[in-house]
């Protein structure tokens, strides 16, 4: 790709944008200008319905802003072909803590600064982060960001732009980073990093929209090109009730909240002319929306295609596993977490073995094919017979429904914000053991129709070491690279125990969000 022409490159990208559906035609703004990074490929970018939904708010304000995706083009504006360097804000949606690997790359191919005192000394942009990092443990940024908004955008964007517009006008970034520390929602390094490590009390406060019909919370525009393909993502909760262990979202995404079932189907009626779009529903949980018997009865009526992300098995309905057939799917993802029932109540599942094939035997006889199935190594308390139940459990389900098995296994890794976030992580030796073990078990002829895939141990090594980063560390994430990262990575760091204590001064504390 590197050696086409810049007009081969424009063409290509241009035909890119014309496969998109524009969903909602919002003014384009002009200030100020402003470049929206989504930390992966285009595919991955579209299929975000964060990075439509700040985007449409952006937009909505007035501000000039265009995407940038990590790919062939990714140092061209996917609006208009400008340069990185035509902007002065820069800001990105990040979800998984192997993004900042990818926007350190970046930053180094469009040789941008990565330290936020870097920038100021260069006059470089402005870069600020916000996404489902933000809501967990923002002192990741502590040694790149200008700002993060912690929690919800919403609440948030219009004071944002109004102190960046006042910074185009003053040029002042000490006395924007200023401003910008006012509002209690959003960190700011270069202003909190040294009040947190001095253990001053910093009154930060994520930032919660209680009435999400106030949210965009619908795609901007479809395309095939995404990871979904020409799919409507529609918003329907925020928050979950549920305690699982293992999960950040309880203590960290605030109470659930819902939208209403009358603006959801306003959504979704609103493309109902377009007859090769399906719908997908975005919350935790899907069985856990209140008005779901209602939505699933008004897509019935409509013919409209929809999709889950991942279905919770003890939660499905006959409902709604129709509703994934009608639409002429044939697989649904579940996560059993563990093959057994002991190591599945620990994690907060309470649920039976009987119970999921009892669930997978009716998705069978309403016309399913093929289930996959997420499982996790390395949780507290594991053992080597909790290992050997999982393709066990395989090769029950296999028996008793008929179905095709895609099993994928992963390490678990104790997040900050989860309440089992002081647990330890196994090592890479003991991971690649656990896996050889399930390999060796799936390999054999009792499991035939059954396959399984792994998450490389090594990438939930850094992902652990880059989730427990903070505030005194921030050398880690500047220097950040898969190996540095695993020669730092030892059993003296991350320090938890300190990172732990700094988000606590900062009104991350586990009592003040549950």
């Amino acid at each position: 790709m590197s050696n086409l022409s810049k007009n081969s490159r424009y063409r290509h990208r241009n035909d890119i944008i014309r496969e998109e559906t524009v969903l909602e035609r919002i003014p384009a703004g002009s200030s100020p200008p402003w470049a929206m990074l989504f930390p992966s490929s285009y595919e991955v970018g579209m299929a975000s319905l964060g990075f439509h939904s700040v985007i449409a708010e952006l937009k909505k304000l007035g501000v000039g802003v265009e995407r940038f995706f990590i790919g062939q083009f990714d140092s061209l504006s996917f609006e208009t072909g400008r340069m990185i360097g035509n902007f002065p804000f820069i800001s990105a949606s990040v979800a998984y803590e192997p993004d900042l690997i990818a926007i350190l790359s970046t930053f180094k191919r469009w040789n941008i600064p990565h330290r936020w005192h870097d920038r100021l000394e260069s006059g470089g942009p402005v870069f600020g982060v916000g996404g489902a990092l933000s809501y967990i443990n923002p002192l990741i940024f502590s040694g790149i960001a200008d700002w993060v908004v912690i929690g919800d955008a919403e609440p948030v964007l219009e004071y944002l732009v109004r102190e960046c517009r006042n910074y185009t006008s003053h040029g002042d970034r000490r006395r924007f980073w200023e401003k910008l520390s006012e509002n209690r929602s959003i960190y700011v390094p270069p202003i909190h990093r040294e009040q947190i490590l001095s253990g001053k009390n910093v009154p930060l406060k994520k930032s919660l929209l209680i009435d999400l019909d106030r949210a965009y919370g619908k795609s901007l525009w479809v395309t095939p090109g995404a990871a979904f393909g020409r799919t409507v993502l529609v918003e329907l909760q925020r928050g979950c009730r549920r305690s699982c262990n293992y999960c950040t979202i309880p203590l960290s995404f605030g109470p659930a909240r819902v939208r209403s079932l009358d603006r959801v189907i306003k959504d979704i009626s609103a493309v109902s002319q377009f007859d090769d779009i399906q719908i997908g529903l975005v919350t935790p949980e899907a069985g856990d929306y209140p008005d779901l018997p209602g939505l699933l009865a008004y897509l019935k009526k409509t013919g409209q295609a929809v999709s889950f992300a991942s279905l919770r098995v003890d939660n499905m309905t006959e409902d709604m596993v129709k509703a994934v057939v009608r639409s002429r799917r044939y697989a649904l993802t579940v996560a059993p977490e563990t093959g057994n029932e002991r190591l599945r109540i620990a994690c907060g599942k309470t649920f039976g073995n009987s119970t999921i094939i009892d669930k997978l035997m009716m998705a069978r006889l309403n016309g399913v094919k093929q289930v996959k199935l997420y499982f996790m190594v390395g949780l507290p308390g594991e053992e080597n017979s909790d290992i050997d139940s999982i393709p066990e459990l395989c090769r029950e389900i296999r028996g008793e429904t008929g179905l095709r098995i895609r099993a994928s296994a992963g390490v678990f890794v104790p997040k900050p914000m989860s309440r089992w976030e002081m647990t330890s992580i196994i090592g890479a030796e003991e991971a690649y053991s656990k896996m050889k073990r399930l390999k060796n078990a799936f390999s054999g002829e009792a499991l035939k129709g059954c396959t399984i895939s792994f998450q490389d141990p090594r990438e939930s090594l850094i992902e652990y070491a880059l989730s427990w980063s903070g505030a005194e560390s921030p050398d880690i994430q500047i220097e950040a690279s898969r190996r540095n990262i695993l020669k730092k990575f030892g059993r003296d760091w991350p320090d938890k125990n300190m990172v732990r204590d700094q988000l606590e001064l900062i009104g991350f504390g586990r009592a003040s969000c549950q």
